[in-house]
């Protein structure tokens, strides 16, 4: 499969070889190989196809092969997918993250967060929402309660918030006030855990 490919691929006939391979899908029994050669094809001349083709024949794919073309033809989101339907959160999740203006779905990083094995991530996760989607820090919190150290989150809330307040003095004396007099990452995600209240005297109440 992989030499009639290459052949092909050599003399620049890619429109003939993806004609082909999409052909071969019919087949009574088709072998993976013809599923995985066409997503790569797909991966490197018609990436309008492939997010397509993979929901469609996940399971008939070799996925190592065609996450290797995804990351090198920089497919993120197609790539994220994969990692997901081979488990392996901790790569989807590092690469939504990565790569977020393409990657990004926050119903799908939900998902993914709760499963991954490197706890370092829920943290990165954080920073993550606090930069990029500030808006959304409460809902994925929710998610990673059980799984977090709350003091850690609630003290990279207070390095991140006094970073952007060094850029105005405005933020600055509002981040001086909440952080000082009410613990305000606290009571933004509603947290009052007994690490929480010995560090900083706070409540959710």
């Amino acid at each position: 499969m992989e030499e009639v490919s290459e052949y092909y691929q050599n003399r620049g006939c890619f429109n003939e070889l993806i004609s082909l391979m999409e052909s071969g899908l019919g087949l009574e029994r088709a072998h993976m190989g013809i599923f995985t050669e066409l997503g790569v094809l797909y991966a490197r001349y018609r990436p309008e196809k492939l997010m397509e083709h993979i929901k469609l024949f996940a399971t008939r794919l070799n996925i190592p092969k065609l996450i290797r073309a995804c990351d090198e033809q920089q497919h993120w989101k197609e790539l994220t997918y994969l990692y997901i339907q081979y488990d392996e959160f901790d790569n989807a999740a590092t690469t939504i993250m990565n790569h977020s203006p393409e990657a990004w779905d926050h119903m799908q990083f939900k998902d993914v967060a709760v499963k991954v094995a490197n706890v370092e991530l829920y943290y990165k996760a954080v920073h993550f929402y606090l930069q990029e989607h500030p808006d959304l820090i409460n809902d994925v919190l929710n998610v990673l309660a059980l799984r977090v150290d709350h003091a850690r989150v609630v003290d990279i809330m207070r390095k991140v918030a006094l970073i952007l307040a060094t850029f105005s003095p405005v933020v600055y004396s509002i981040t001086f006030f909440y952080f000082n007099n009410e613990c305000f990452p606290c009571r933004i995600i509603g947290w009052s855990s007994p690490s929480c209240q010995a560090i900083h005297g706070c409540s959710s109440e």
